[in-house]
């Protein structure tokens, strides 16, 4: 859930999200909506979603496909499929057929050491996206790798450190020269970021030294 609300409130406010649940039957808890009307009710949203039943991955991708279709074709359109268990009811491929054929991605995360990893390597492959593997120690990360490839970004830092209280943690990294945006994703709740960028020359760029307007 956290790896969820990560994702969307990082997405841009006119950007269209949709959510829906799968078990042995599929639902969607959050009609395809922009990001700026479902950020104020996110909270609500996630506690409608409960671990239960089987696993049928089909009934997932049936759900996004309806979602999908209600927006404008103006749009670029892709899928995030989660799953942590093997599939053992319906069947999928008819779905990511679907999905090639309107061009949509879908990109697929494992969680955990019992998810289908074959069954969701060739529903991303097939359709032109990537899969990640994940367990509660970097479920966020795997949710933003897919977030910058999402929206055609360059992922060039993901690091998965525990915070303690006044703690401290640097991250140094480098920028090209030709870079005209930076966009920096965090999960850690009630925290500063502060960001330096350092050039060549030793001259330092930070908010003190940023003129507004």
């Amino acid at each position: 859930k956290e790896a969820a609300k990560a994702f969307i409130l990082s997405r841009e406010e006119k950007d269209m999200v949709s959510l829906s649940v799968f078990s042995d039957s599929a639902s969607t808890v959050q009609d395809i909506s922009t990001v700026n009307i479902i950020k104020p009710k996110i909270d609500g949203i996630l506690e409608k979603i409960k671990a239960a039943g089987a696993t049928n991955i089909g009934a997932g991708m049936e759900q996004g496909l309806i979602q999908l279709s209600n927006t404008d074709d103006a749009y670029n359109k892709m899928a995030l499929l989660l799953s942590d268990g093997e599939n053992n009811s319906g069947e999928w491929q008819t779905k990511a057929a679907k999905f090639m054929q309107k061009g949509w991605p879908v990109c697929t995360v494992g969680f955990g050491t019992e998810a289908d990893e074959t069954t969701l390597r060739a529903i991303a492959k097939n359709t032109g996206c990537i899969y990640e593997f994940s367990d509660i120690s970097n479920i966020v990360n795997s949710f933003q790798s897919i977030n910058a490839y999402a929206s055609g970004d360059s992922t060039i830092l993901l690091a998965n450190d525990a915070l303690p209280p006044q703690g401290r943690l640097s991250y140094p990294f480098y920028v090209t020269a030709l870079a005209q945006m930076l966009k920096i994703y965090t999960s850690w709740q009630g925290s500063t970021l502060n960001t330096v960028l350092t050039a060549p020359d030793g001259r330092k760029i930070d908010k003190q030294s940023i003129v507004q307007g």
